[in-house]
């Protein structure tokens, strides 16, 4: 003999489902806390916040990146013509890095920057000058 499987349906009474939200300080008793949603973060309450004034870029920027190891205590200098480079005197690059020096300038004409590269100002690159247009970013592996 087979017996039939009956399924029964239960009635739910709903409670109130409104919670108040509160946090750990501020729940008084009785207060129910509303539970955190698992993945989600809660808001952080905005602070008051320090007016920033806009940075205004007037000038394109231009930069000079060279990729090399000069050593240990050495210098890597910047010599050319444009945004105020001489030929006769170098000015110092910035070290970034192990093997990785920058120069940055907002003062390159229309006509772009050449440029060569020396180690403590006196050894020189081998090759041709190099040049970069304005607003623009050069990156080079000079050999010495």
């Amino acid at each position: 003999m087979a017996t039939k499987k009956t399924t029964t349906s239960k009635v739910v009474k709903k409670e109130d489902t409104k919670m108040k939200t509160c946090t750990k300080d501020s729940c008084n008793m009785g207060d129910q806390v509303k539970p955190a949603v698992k993945g989600k973060k809660q808001a952080a309450k905005p602070t008051a916040s320090k007016k920033k004034e806009p940075v205004l870029k007037t000038k394109s920027q231009t930069v000079v990146v060279a990729k090399v190891d000069i050593g240990f205590g050495n210098a890597l200098y910047i010599r050319g013509q444009g945004a105020g480079l001489s030929w006769e005197k170098g000015i110092p690059m910035e070290n970034i890095g192990a093997d990785e020096w920058r120069w940055v300038t907002d003062k390159a004409s229309p006509d772009g920057i050449a440029f060569k590269l020396l180690i403590n100002d006196s050894t020189w690159a081998l090759g041709n000058d190099y040049s970069v247009m304005v607003g623009s970013t050069s990156i080079t592996r000079p050999e010495f």
